[in-house]
């Protein structure tokens, strides 16, 4: 009896799932994010279905070193950046785009463990807009 209301609370959560994901992706898509999540040696591992299109990461430069690749048009300080986040620093960066268009680029440790980080994701969201004349 305790098993069958097990099973059955298990079967409930498992329906809602795609409904969870279905949000998750919504969210992403409003926040116009993009992901690249990376190993601990900085080798990528995944990336979401954008990044093709909004940098220079490829699906053929899976399993890459991220740093031997540049991330994006106007990112002069990518190099240091990656050396930064080796070192366990969060990195943020507001760059320039197309006109019209500015990208926030963050390099944050994922999936911590007690020997650090077992990887890292980048973040990439696409923001409206140029610099203002005062930033």
């Amino acid at each position: 009896r305790k098993l069958t209301r097990v099973n059955s609370e298990y079967q409930k959560e498992m329906s809602e799932m795609p409904d969870f994901l279905q949000e998750g992706i919504d969210f992403f898509k409003l926040m116009e994010l993009q992901a690249i999540f990376l190993d601990r040696n900085f080798c990528i591992k995944k990336m979401s279905s954008g990044i093709p299109d909004l940098t220079h990461v490829k699906e053929h430069d899976l399993g890459k070193d991220i740093s031997a690749l540049t991330l994006m048009d106007g990112y002069l300080g990518w190099l240091d950046d990656v050396k930064e986040a080796k070192k366990g620093c969060r990195i943020f960066r507001v760059l320039d785009g197309p006109p019209g268009k500015r990208y926030m680029v963050q390099i944050l440790p994922h999936i911590l463990s007690e020997n650090g980080p077992a990887g890292y994701v980048i973040l990439i969201q696409t923001i409206d807009g140029q610099r203002s004349e005062h930033s």
